[in-house]
């Protein structure tokens, strides 16, 4: 078991007298949302949105195009 992080998600712990103490807990509640809060926008766009939302999530299929999404998702059948 580590002192600094939790054995499961891996979530920074607070160290005593730690400095900057919001900086780890802001780590932290970022990777719990993103673990814990998981809705899938869609799973058949496949052009990249203009302006998603932070945190939007995307399944993508089969011939997703887009800067970001350019060799993601499933390799070609």
């Amino acid at each position: 078991m580590s002192d600094d992080f939790t054995a499961r998600l891996a979530l920074p712990y607070l160290a005593a007298g730690q400095m900057q103490k919001h900086v780890t807990l802001n780590a932290a509640l970022t990777r719990l949302d993103a673990l814990l809060q998981t809705a899938v926008v869609s799973r058949t766009l496949t052009t990249q949105p203009a302006a998603p939302f932070d945190g939007d999530l995307y399944i993508l299929p089969h011939g997703a195009a887009g800067t970001a999404w350019s060799g993601r998702g499933p390799p070609a059948p």
